[in-house]
């Protein structure tokens, strides 16, 4: 059974589904862990481990089946003595994700580092990296915070500016970042609708700033080169609007398709708050509480 609807103003709209068979709640609760926020499994945990020099804990990003983008102050005891230092990254969910890093390249110049996984990942699609060296020109621009080094964080709605070398990652209006230790080495994203993959334009250093791959993209592409494989490089995507649509199918489980931004109330006048890592198309599980959706 197919419920649907579209539109432009979210002020006092709320679009309720009423399910009929097994299910009699007006909408059905959240999926506990959020698959959709696995849907960017292309964020890796690091681990190093401390008998054999460890280098602590932080974050990589996959843009290719072998080849992860991280901090160079996070990967450079792997780099300068790879047989020393044991460091496994782990990708998505499950032990079957864990990959040993066979190496580490360090960036001249800027706190950008490589490293070469010891087997391939398969199963999960790797970022892209941003082409266009962001500057003034650009102004202000939203992206999404995505890492893994304290578990799966995913922060949207942030705003930064470029200088044609790193990124500034603005204070909210608390005066505060979603960042901590642990999160150097993740990235910050344009996301994108499947099948584009999302677009990495900085590495997380730490501070509110983060260099740009843009700007090292000769290092990085010779760096791989040898290995066959190739990062995928994007432009920054275009400021173009985005029309809210929403559409519910019941096949297998609730699966809502929405363009927008997807958010959740408990009552249609009540509080709407983001679904953090929501992609579209999201498959939710009927759990006996009621919850409306919207686009925005």
């Amino acid at each position: 059974m197919l419920f649907a609807c579209s539109f432009h103003n979210v002020k006092n709209f709320a679009y309720s589904l009423k399910l009929v068979g097994a299910l009699s709640v007006i909408l059905y609760g959240a999926v506990a862990g959020s698959a959709a926020a696995e849907s960017r499994a292309y964020a890796g945990a690091w681990r190093g481990h401390k008998k054999t020099g460890g280098t602590g804990v932080g974050a990589v990003t996959l843009i290719s089946p072998t080849w992860a983008i991280t901090a160079k102050h996070l990967a450079s005891k792997k780099a300068k003595t790879p047989d020393k230092v044991n460091v496994i990254i782990s990708f998505g969910a499950g032990k079957g994700n864990n990959r040993q890093v066979r190496k580490a390249y360090l960036c001249p110049g800027t706190d950008i580092a490589l490293v070469q996984l010891a087997r391939p990942i398969a199963g999960i699609a790797p970022a892209a990296l941003c082409k266009t060296r962001l500057n003034k020109k650009h102004g202000r621009f939203r992206f999404t915070f995505v890492s893994r080094g304290n578990g799966l964080k995913v922060v949207r709605n942030r705003w930064g500016k470029g200088n044609g070398e790193r990124i500034y990652h603005s204070k909210d209006a608390k005066g505060q970042r979603p960042g901590k230790a642990g999160d150097s080495g993740g990235g910050w994203v344009f996301e994108q609708d499947a099948p584009v993959p999302d677009i990495l334009f900085a590495v997380i250093h730490g501070g509110g700033f983060g260099p740009q791959p843009s700007a090292n993209r000769k290092w990085i592409d010779k760096t791989m080169a040898d290995s066959g494989e190739k990062a995928t490089w994007l432009a920054k995507p275009s400021k173009k609007k985005t029309t809210p649509i929403i559409s519910v199918a019941r096949a297998g489980g609730i699966v809502i398709k929405f363009k927008g931004t997807l958010q959740t109330a408990i009552t249609p006048n009540g509080k709407w708050r983001d679904y953090k890592g929501a992609k579209s198309p999201l498959t939710v599980t009927p759990n006996g509480l009621g919850k409306f959706f919207r686009s925005r």
